[in-house]
């Protein structure tokens, strides 16, 4: 699998299905005079882990997705890497999570389609740990993996 290639651009639909039909054409071509294996299993167990009794095959799109994820994490939890410190100059506002989302970005890049795709799903499972409560904002910041206190109905007028 293009690893390098994934963590850094956003795929085309295309190049995934590619991709997997290789892996399903790995399992299920050939046999007796070059005709098609029998399909004995499921192309979703394929994908289920070892532990569980499936193959443990990734999906690409799922692939490309988590390691633009890797590198959204890494921006912000290694912020000493000179890569880092490049991509939050050249896209982000500020240096902390909340920044992600008030990206400024001029011009459309591919390494940034990939980390635009994949920061919902990055900041749905970003939370604060409350430690001395400087970088924390109480009401809009997700705490311990809980819900925002301002999307809480029954709070809401509360700082009004």
């Amino acid at each position: 699998m293009p690893i390098y290639q994934f963590s850094t651009l956003l795929a085309r639909k295309m190049v995934c299905n590619r991709i997997t039909r290789h892996l399903r054409d790995f399992l299920w071509q050939g046999g007796k005079n070059n005709l098609g294996k029998m399909h004995l299993v499921n192309w979703n167990i394929t994908k289920i882990s070892k532990a569980d009794g499936g193959l443990q095959f990734r999906d690409p799109q799922v692939a490309n997705l988590v390691l633009g994820g890797k590198i959204l994490w890494k921006i912000i939890a290694n912020k000493m890497h000179w890569v880092s410190q490049h991509l939050r100059r050249k896209y982000l506002s500020g240096s902390g999570p909340r920044s992600l989302e008030e990206g400024n970005i001029p011009r459309e890049t591919p390494i940034w389609n990939l980390y635009k795709e994949a920061l919902p799903s990055f900041l749905s499972m970003l939370y604060w740990i409350l430690g001395n409560g400087e970088k924390i904002c109480l009401w809009e910041d997700k705490i311990m993996g809980k819900v925002e206190l301002n999307t809480i109905a029954e709070l809401e007028g509360i700082c009004n």
